[in-house]
């Protein structure tokens, strides 16, 4: 049964490196990189199950936002895939997740993963 998941984070990298890095296992077409006026960059990435939203926070690093539709396997997957791929070059990211109702309302329990652990 499909679900809606919530994941918000910072990676600390610039954007060209969460381009690189989500081009390592998404459709690189669907990524769109642009600069906006109040943020001045912006990634974006959509496909029929998942929307991200990157943008640079500091001069250090990238907030992350996600919205997942699939089951529990596929948004355990991402989260597994995304960080295991940070993990490789050394990346500090933190990310937090939760499955949401159609209100976008908390169900169940949050979880969090960061790198490196304290």
């Amino acid at each position: 049964m499909e679900k809606t998941f919530i994941y918000s984070g910072y990676i600390e990298t610039d954007l060209d490196n969460v381009i690189y890095i989500l081009k390592t296992f998404l459709d690189a077409s669907n990524i769109t990189d642009r600069y906006a006026v109040d943020i001045e960059r912006e990634v974006k990435y959509r496909d029929e199950k998942i929307d991200i939203y990157s943008y640079k926070y500091s001069e250090k690093g990238s907030l992350f936002q996600v919205e997942l539709n699939g089951t529990n396997e596929e948004a355990q997957s991402f989260i597994d895939t995304i960080t295991e791929k940070l993990r490789e070059d050394s990346i500090v990211h933190q990310f937090e997740w939760n499955e949401v109702d159609e209100n976008e309302d908390q169900v169940g329990e949050e979880f969090e993963i960061r790198f490196p652990e304290d």
